[in-house]
């Protein structure tokens, strides 16, 4: 009887050893989860002041092709405006295009590293 006692009390102990262990695991997982996050928040905020910085950038692109289109227009005697305007819409496109594809690499980058922080 005194056997089966001391069984019980090992197994216990052996319970208890095991569930701190368990909890230290979880604390631990959960701290790297919390870096990860971070590391996450912090790539966002990059995002979005690079998105904003490119969004100037790309205002200030197009404000200057519209400006050198008028005046070559102006230089070279055009008549006809639309054609300066369809050069300039034509430059706004293409600048706007290679905007968003550096914002799709970007929101790429950042699905990448929330995927990562989930795994």
């Amino acid at each position: 009887d005194e056997k089966i006692q001391d069984s019980l009390r090992e197994l216990d102990r052996q319970l208890e050893n095991q569930e701190d262990e368990l909890l230290a695991q979880m604390k631990e997982q959960e701290a790297a989860m919390e870096v990860q996050n971070e590391n996450c928040r912090k790539l966002e905020a990059e995002m979005a002041a690079e998105r904003e910085a490119m969004e100037k950038e790309k205002e200030a692109e197009m404000e200057k092709v519209r400006a050198e289109v008028m005046a070559g227009a102006a230089k070279s005697g055009l008549k006809s405006g639309q054609e300066a305007a369809a050069k300039a819409e034509a430059e706004k496109t293409k600048v706007r295009e290679e905007a968003e594809v550096k914002m799709a690499k970007m929101k790429k980058q950042l699905d990448k590293a929330k995927a990562e922080a989930a795994a």
